[in-house]
């Protein structure tokens, strides 16, 4: 997980990172399915596959191109197992082709190497590199991936739009400033990921955001979807289109006061903490730096249980997230 200056590192063996991956196919599938296919008999297909193949069977063919319709634009790097960039391994071989905006590796000695000096030759070469594309070639690169986007589209493929909402914002900027919008083709999608964090400076509202998103790219409002996780938990929680966040049942939230004693009830406000039953390789209880406000209701969207409505950070707290990883190269 990246912060605004300092690392968080959480543990993780094979076994980990395949419970986590089976936990996060059988719970976002029907819920993205109802989503791209927009339609509820489509979701109830979806979900009685779901439902009914065996988990082998759902994981064998997850290991295939389930979205061969979609081509996916990455705003992030090639490669790395750090913050959205885990998000990004794992969603790519989903899609009928995809690409990155930075077509580099990036490594957590290479950031650590930023924030503290390089020690030696070869890290100083590494920070050059990664300084280099995400500030002098910035703009090359976002173009570089609106090229790829508008030739998928040109082939009559669907896009789907990964990155935090600041990235968002740079492609729309850069679009607009170079006088050009994607028309893209109905059905395609974005999410977003990993908050604003380091850059509240440059933070708009979500509305006028997504309003961007649709002015630019041609994207609907209810297909700009966003999820909260973190680098502790197993799992990353959708955005229902009625602004919860519904957390999925292996994971069990609490909300702590500010002398961090639970509290209970149905209409919380306070820092979060969860039980995550899937980690194995590191302790699964954890209270975060997070506020956030916390219900345990039905939903208008068809899910019930504990949903967060809003999500800040605690007074005085660190700046933490993937969004942090690219604030290194701000600072």
């Amino acid at each position: 997980s990246g912060t605004s200056g300092a690392f968080s590192f959480v543990p993780r063996d094979k076994e980990d990172w395949e419970l986590s991956r089976k936990a996060n196919i059988a719970y976002l599938a029907p819920l993205l399915a109802n989503i791209i296919m927009n339609t509820r008999a489509g979701g109830n297909i979806m979900n009685a596959f779901v439902k009914f193949m065996p988990a082998s069977g759902l994981l064998k063919a997850t290991g295939k191109k389930m979205l061969p319709g979609y081509d996916a634009a990455f705003l992030g790097f090639k490669s790395g197992r750090m913050g959205n960039q885990a998000l990004i391994e794992e969603f790519a071989p989903l899609f009928n082709d995809h690409y990155f905006l930075y077509d580099i590796e990036i490594s957590g000695s290479a950031l650590r190497s930023l924030r503290r000096g390089a020690r030696s030759e070869s890290e100083r070469d590494a920070v050059e590199v990664l300084i280099d594309q995400m500030t002098a070639k910035l703009e090359g690169n976002y173009l570089r991936l609106i090229d790829k986007i508008e030739k998928s589209n040109g082939k009559g493929q669907k896009i789907f739009i990964f990155g935090a909402p600041f990235q968002f914002k740079e492609l729309c900027e850069i679009l607009l400033a170079d006088n050009r919008k994607l028309d893209l083709k109905g059905k395609s999608f974005a999410l977003m990921g990993g908050g604003w964090k380091s850059f509240a400076g440059q933070a708009i509202s979500r509305d006028l955001l997504v309003n961007m998103i649709g002015e630019t790219l041609n994207i609907k409002p209810e297909m700009v979807l966003e999820g909260y996780s973190m680098t502790e938990t197993s799992a990353l929680t959708l955005r229902c289109r009625y602004g919860r966040f519904h957390i999925p049942p292996i994971i069990e939230p609490l909300v702590f006061d500010k002398d961090l004693t639970p509290m209970e009830g149905d209409d919380l406000w306070g820092a979060f903490g969860f039980m995550d039953a899937l980690a194995t390789s590191h302790p699964g209880f954890l209270i975060s730096n997070d506020y956030v406000h916390m219900v345990n209701n039905d939903c208008k969207c068809g899910l019930g249980g504990p949903a967060i409505l809003e999500i800040g950070r605690l007074p005085g707290s660190e700046v933490k997230g993937c969004g942090g990883i690219m604030g290194s190269f701000s600072a």
